[in-house]
């Protein structure tokens, strides 16, 4: 679905170069995320890193749509807003895991005092 919807919205956009990276990072971001699942911790580092790119990509996508050239400073205010919004959508989903299963998710943030504050 991800790939159908990639090829019709790139038609739209002005910049298919940067446009086709942007979604090249969304893809490799999801890809990576799957490292999650593994019995092994991952790093606070790299999951946050993780966490950053899949709504950083996502919400860069948007920009595209739009009607006008975005300067690179937009393009990285659209880029950690849109990781703002993952990490926060995934704190949220790491507490309703928790009040299922009494077991934290993801596991590498054992407690939040050794999670990194923003």
């Amino acid at each position: 679905m991800f790939l159908h919807c990639h090829l019709a919205l790139r038609n739209f956009v002005r910049d298919r170069a940067a446009y086709d990276q942007a979604a090249r990072g969304l893809f490799q971001a999801q890809v990576d995320s799957a490292a999650q699942t593994r019995p092994e911790p991952m790093s606070e580092a790299e999951l946050l890193r993780i966490t950053l790119a899949k709504g950083g990509f996502a919400v860069l996508l948007c920009h595209f749509y739009l009607d006008h050239d975005a300067s690179e400073a937009e393009r990285e205010c659209w880029y950690r807003i849109g990781g703002i919004i993952q990490l926060t959508n995934d704190l949220l989903m790491s507490g309703k895991t928790y009040n299922i299963t009494r077991k934290p998710f993801p596991t590498a943030w054992r407690t939040p005092t050794r999670s990194t504050h923003f």
